[in-house]
């Protein structure tokens, strides 16, 4: 099992774009914070466009997936949200994987990425009293 600390670097691949994601025992599915996404079809499938903004220099990339399924989820407080899922390979340290991950749009997130068990499971143990645990190998 490799270790993790509570905060992470994560890699989104093939593009190598980097950013700091929350690695969160309690949310089954990976979370992306996105802008600017826009729904849109090809080949007769659904498909989504979407930016992804580095919050330390403002740049930003865009990407165009294929939506694998919708998803409903539960926000405490708050109203559920519908979350379109794509697959994206990610990478922390020596874990990588392609794994489901909700888009999510016009939410506050303190981390851009939020890691959840789908990605954890079975590959990684988490130490909440740490962070960048990846990088010390």
């Amino acid at each position: 099992m490799n270790p993790l600390g509570q905060v992470e670097y994560v890699d989104i691949l093939p593009l190598g774009f980097r950013q700091k994601a929350r690695i969160d025992t309690g949310i089954e599915i990976t979370s992306v914070e996105v802008f600017e996404l826009v729904e849109f079809e090809r080949d007769g499938k659904p498909w989504v466009k979407f930016s992804l903004v580095d919050r330390s220099n403002g740049e930003g990339i865009t990407m165009k997936e294929p939506i694998k399924r919708t998803v409903l989820v539960k926000q405490k407080g708050q109203g559920d949200i519908r979350r379109h899922v794509v697959l994206l390979t990610l990478a922390i340290g020596d874990l990588k994987d392609e794994v489901e991950v909700t888009l999510a749009g016009n939410e506050s997130f303190e981390y851009p990425i939020l890691i959840g068990r789908n990605f954890l499971q079975g590959r990684a143990m988490v130490d909440v009293s740490r962070k960048f645990l990846a990088l010390e190998k």
